[in-house]
C-alpha cells in the first residue's frame, strides 16, 4: 500500500474518531447533574455534581431562578423540613453521618458521627429529625442535635426481613416520619444440611409498614416477584405506591392489605404532591398522573438517559410548582397550566 493511500486512510479514520468524540463530548456536556431535588417556600434546592468542583448543594429562587451555592458535601440523602427552614443530610464523609443546616442563616447547626443511617425524615412539627439505623429508630432535636429518645429497638421488627449480613434490607420513612416501610429485596438461599442439593429461603418474603409512634404493624403483604425500585406514600397515608423492576407501578392499600391496582410506568422514582393529587412516575420517561384516578395529566416523554444519570424532579410542598432537570437544564413549572416559569443551567 502506497504512503499516499495510507495517509488518506489515516485522515479518514481520524475524522471518524474525531466526530465520534465530538458527539460523546456533546452528549456528556448535556447530561443531568442533579442527584436530588426539593423545595422550601422560597427556593428550589438541589444536590449537584458539577464536574471539578464536586458535589454542591445549591438553591434557585422561585421568583427568577437566581442560583446560590450553600455548601459542598458527600451526600447520600437530603431532607428538607416541612416549614422549609432546615435541611438535613445523610452522608459518609469522615464518619459524619448526620448534619443539619439552617437555610436562611446559611449555617450548620450540628453534626453526628454515630451509626450509619438508612433513612431520615423530619417529624410533622419539624421539632425532630428521625433517623433509622440497623438497630433502632432515633430522634434528634433539630435545633440542638440532642438525641432525646432511643425508640423501641428494631430487632423484633427486622429479624424476619434480614439475612445474616443485612445487605439486602430496605427501609424507608414516610415524609412525616410516622411510618416505616421494611422489605428485603433479595431472597437468601442457604444449604439445607439434610438435603445437600436443596435450598431454603430465609428472609421474610413480605413487605410491611410499621407505625413508629404506636410500635405496631399497620399492613403486611407478599412483596411482588419483581424487585422493588422505589416506594412512596399517598398524601393521606392510606396507600403506598411500589415501583417495580418489571416496569409496573403497584398500588398497595394499607387498609385492604393488598395490591388494588397496577399499571405500566418507569419505576425509577415516584413522588406524590400532597395538595393537588398529582402523582409523578419516572426517571427516564416521566409522566404525571392523578393520584386518585390514575388518569394521565402530562407526559414529558423521555427526559433522562439510563446510560448516564436519570432526570431528577420534585413537587413543591404546596403543589404549586414542579422542578425538573433535563440535559443539564433546570425547569420550573406552574402545575395548574404546566407553563415553564424559568429555565437555567444547573452547572453553568
Amino acid at each position: 500500500m502506497s504512503n499516499s493511500i495510507k495517509l488518506i486512510l489515516f485522515f479518514f479514520l481520524f475524522q471518524i474518531v474525531g466526530s465520534s468524540q465530538d458527539v460523546w463530548n456533546t452528549k456528556n456536556n448535556n447530561m443531568n447533574n442533579i442527584r436530588s431535588l426539593g423545595f422550601t417556600p422560597e427556593f428550589v434546592v438541589g444536590v449537584c455534581d458539577c464536574g471539578g468542583i464536586g458535589t454542591v448543594v445549591k438553591t434557585w429562587s422561585l421568583s427568577d431562578g437566581e442560583a446560590d451555592s450553600l455548601f459542598r458535601a458527600r451526600i447520600q440523602e437530603i431532607c428538607i423540613s416541612n416549614n422549609g427552614n432546615y435541611l438535613a443530610i445523610r452522608s459518609f464523609k469522615d464518619s459524619i453521618m448526620l448534619q443539619t443546616f439552617f437555610i436562611e442563616g446559611k449555617k450548620w447547626l450540628w453534626q453526628y458521627t454515630g451509626s450509619h443511617y438508612n433513612s431520615i425524615a423530619f417529624s410533622e412539627d419539624d421539632e425532630y429529625l428521625i433517623a433509622i439505623n440497623e438497630n433502632a429508630i432515633e430522634e434528634f432535636e433539630v435545633q440542638s442535635g440532642d438525641k432525646n429518645i432511643l425508640k423501641t429497638p428494631l430487632e423484633d421488627k427486622l429479624s424476619d426481613y434480614i439475612e445474616s449480613k443485612k445487605r439486602a434490607l430496605r427501609q424507608k420513612l414516610s415524609p412525616d416520619g410516622k411510618y416505616m416501610i421494611i422489605w428485603n429485596d433479595k431472597i437468601n438461599y442457604e444449604w439445607d444440611i439434610s438435603f445437600l442439593f436443596l435450598f431454603s429461603a430465609s428472609p421474610n418474603p413480605n413487605i410491611a409498614v410499621w407505625d413508629i409512634l404506636e410500635n405496631k404493624l399497620i399492613s403486611e403483604i407478599q412483596k411482588p416477584l419483581s424487585k422493588i425500585v422505589s416506594v412512596a406514600f399517598s398524601p393521606d397515608g392510606k396507600k403506598v405506591f411500589l415501583g417495580c423492576e418489571d416496569e409496573k407501578i403497584r398500588v398497595w392499600s394499607l387498609l385492604a392489605n393488598k395490591i388494588i391496582k397496577d399499571f405500566e410506568g418507569d419505576p425509577s422514582y415516584i413522588d406524590v404532591s400532597n395538595r393537588n393529587n398529582l402523582l409523578g412516575i419516572g426517571g427516564d420517561h416521566l409522566r404525571i398522573l392523578n393520584s386518585l384516578t390514575f388518569t394521565l395529566i402530562k407526559d414529558f416523554g423521555k427526559v433522562g438517559d439510563k446510560v448516564g444519570r436519570l432526570s431528577e424532579w420534585s413537587f413543591s410542598s404546596d403543589g404549586k410548582y414542579f422542578a425538573l432537570e433535563v440535559e443539564g437544564i433546570l425547569y420550573l413549572y406552574e402545575t395548574n397550566t404546566w407553563e415553564v416559569l424559568w429555565s437555567i443551567p444547573t452547572c453553568p
